[in-house]
């Protein structure tokens, strides 16, 4: 495995780890666990991920494309949660949960 700093997200360094095989090389991400790209090496290295090239991309867009884990990983219960004494409600759509 080949680990390599891609970026920065939210002042964190990004890592880019790329692990292969004889068939593919697979390349993902510690932001939000992204497979950026998953190479076919029989077919020319063939990318058969749709994605981006950059972290300023996946950061800038809000479809979480290739992302493994979106906003939250889990249910918030209740639908709010707390950061620095300030609550912030969330949408309830899993029953009283986000």
């Amino acid at each position: 495995m080949i680990q390599e700093k891609w970026g920065e997200a939210a002042g964190q360094p990004v890592i880019l780890a790329t692990i292969e095989n004889e068939f593919l090389r697979v390349k993902v991400s510690n932001y939000g666990a992204i497979i950026q790209s998953i190479q076919i090496k029989q077919l020319q290295d063939l990318d058969v991920v749709l994605g981006f090239d950059t972290v300023d991309e996946y950061t800038n867009d809000d479809t979480y494309i290739g992302a493994l884990v979106g906003r939250t990983a889990n249910r918030i219960g209740g639908g709010t949660f707390k950061i620095d004494g300030k609550t912030y409600s969330l949408a309830l759509n899993n029953g009283p949960n986000n």
